[in-house]
């Protein structure tokens, strides 16, 4: 079930049900990062991966101030064209 899409994540939950002897909690986490490992191994044999967060910085040429980048950024956000 897809759970929600962002500009950077897409988000999706994943049931899976187990049957251990009684209540099991490490059987449980072993199971899960099973299934967890498994996943990545389908992806990984699509062809593809996950992506990892990723963040761009910007920094001013010539080492100056960046008041003028910031207030040009804040303009672009506050009223978009």
């Amino acid at each position: 079930m897809v759970l929600s899409l962002r500009g950077s994540s897409l988000e999706i939950e994943i049931k899976a049900f187990a049957l251990t002897a009684g209540y099991d909690g490490d059987a449980w986490y072993e199971i899960r990062g099973e299934v967890l490992l498994r996943i990545k191994e389908i992806v990984a044999a699509s062809g593809t991966d996950f992506a990892l967060p990723s963040r761009t910085l910007y920094f001013p040429k010539g080492g100056g101030s960046a008041d003028g980048v910031t207030k040009m950024a804040a303009g672009a956000v506050m009223s978009p064209s």
